[in-house]
């Protein structure tokens, strides 16, 4: 089970657990951590309640220790345990539609987009705002190009399914410009630039950061990437 999982397994529980009991029958943070009999910390408990206060009412009950319970009268309008995957997923079939569609059917997705803006949790609802930027030029606010966005859908299709892609980097010296193959690792917003965090398949998986619209003539290669590569690159990013 990937981490992911496990956090949405938790909170789950920890969810059926909290919604049986009410201001009288409460329960502590100790309690939650002996209900899960799991290897997590009472820290990560609390940063789950603190997380699934965007989605759910938790009532707090003052004392010591402080108790928990939710609420029976609130009903989030949308509860869905969303992935920043799943939402480049949604962004990039709603971005395709409407480059696809009628100015009617276009009208329809940019509803939809408002409407999931405004009923999504608080969390999953700046991310899908976050994404959206990517569809978008940073600098003249316009919708990219057909060519561009042609090969940044297929950058971001390769991320959303985890696959190696080939591609000429237009930054590179133009007498020196070669196909070079990458692994897409993240996808990064900075200064109004969108980036691609990637591992240099030809430089020895050396991880780079590159300016996706730079990037062109988009190829998947269909070959997994390396899991493990990521956690370099989180590194990388945290250190510039």
């Amino acid at each position: 089970m990937s981490r992911y999982s496990q956090i949405v397994d938790r909170e789950r529980r920890i969810y059926g657990l909290l919604k049986t009991r009410d201001d009288t029958s409460a329960v502590s943070i100790t309690q939650i951590y002996n209900y899960l009999a799991d290897s997590v910390t009472r820290k990560t408990i609390e940063r789950d309640l603190d997380r699934m206060s965007e989605s759910y009412k938790i009532c707090e009950v003052e004392g010591m220790p402080k108790r928990f319970y939710a609420s029976k009268e609130f009903y989030p309008d949308i509860v869905l345990p969303i992935h920043q995957t799943h939402l480049f997923t949604l962004v990039l079939a709603i971005e395709n539609l409407k480059c696809s569609s009628s100015k009617d059917v276009e009208v329809i997705c940019r509803d939809l987009e408002e409407l999931l803006i405004n009923k999504l949790d608080r969390r999953s609802s700046d991310e899908l705002v976050n994404i959206k930027k990517i569809f978008f030029s940073a600098t003249s606010g316009k919708s990219i190009n057909k060519r561009r966005a042609n090969d940044f859908n297929k950058l971001v299709e390769c991320y959303i399914k985890r696959i190696n892609f080939s591609c000429l980097n237009n930054s590179s010296d133009k007498k020196k410009r070669r196909r070079t193959s990458f692994s897409p690792l993240l996808i990064h917003i900075s200064d109004n630039s969108i980036y691609l965090v990637v591992a240099d398949i030809d430089d020895g998986s050396k991880i780079k950061v590159l300016r996706a619209s730079l990037l062109s003539d988009v190829i998947s290669k269909g070959v997994s990437i390396d899991e493990s590569l990521v956690v370099k690159a989180k590194k990388l990013l945290a250190a510039r």
